[in-house]
């Protein structure tokens, strides 16, 4: 599982289908869970499962229940205990990860899926938020903006005057067609390095 540090872990958690990891860099500890939103109109605002086989797509089971989208509590029909390990490092961080109160050393990562539809990521801003840019509309949120590459700024001359240019530098007439041969073999080998450089950039920009 490929994982990213979350931005905002509580709205993550809570967008309806947010598969998330917790853990702790001073112990080592992590444990992956799973919370989805109920659609039930009773009950809990959100269910929670915990990763507990080698398929991270499947090997989910219940662990407990978030209730109005503030407050877990660990299931009284979960196969898991209370005092599992597991259990009680989510109990602890919940209502840190709510409050925004997480301690440096505790970090929360997403597997790449946006936490609302759980569809894979791809652009850059919105892998770091956890969101697709569909989902950021409809939670009334603005699309993450796609980050424009920077312009190639033009050369101000031309390719044949920089040639002329770099030929004046080594006393080579300006079509470069002689005078080379005055040139060591390092100072020609740079003259020709400079030509290739100044082509390679007219190019770019073309």
């Amino acid at each position: 599982m490929t994982t990213q540090s979350l931005t905002n872990a509580k709205d993550f958690i809570l967008a309806g289908n947010a598969t998330f990891t917790i853990l702790n860099e001073t112990t080592g500890g992590r444990f992956t869970y799973k919370v989805m939103a109920n659609k039930s109109e009773s009950g809990p605002s959100h269910f929670v499962k915990l990763l507990t086989g080698s398929n991270n797509e499947a090997d989910y089971t219940y662990l407990g229940c978030v209730w109005d989208s503030k407050t877990y509590s660990h299931g009284r029909k979960s196969s898991i205990g209370r005092d599992a390990t597991s259990a009680k490092a989510l109990t602890w961080a919940f209502p840190r990860i709510i409050g925004g109160k997480l301690p440096e050393c505790v970090k929360v990562f997403h597997e790449g899926r946006c936490g609302r539809c759980g569809r894979k990521l791809t652009v850059p801003e919105s892998i770091e938020s956890g969101f697709g840019p569909e989902c950021v509309r409809l939670m009334g949120g603005s699309p993450a903006p796609v980050k424009a590459k920077p312009a190639v700024k033009a050369p101000e001359h031309s390719l044949s005057d920089a040639l002329a240019e770099i030929n004046a530098q080594y006393g080579v007439c300006p079509d470069g067609c002689c005078g080379d041969e005055r040139l060591t073999e390092s100072q020609r080998a740079e003259w020709r390095s400079k030509q290739e450089g100044a082509r390679r950039m007219y190019l770019k920009v073309a």
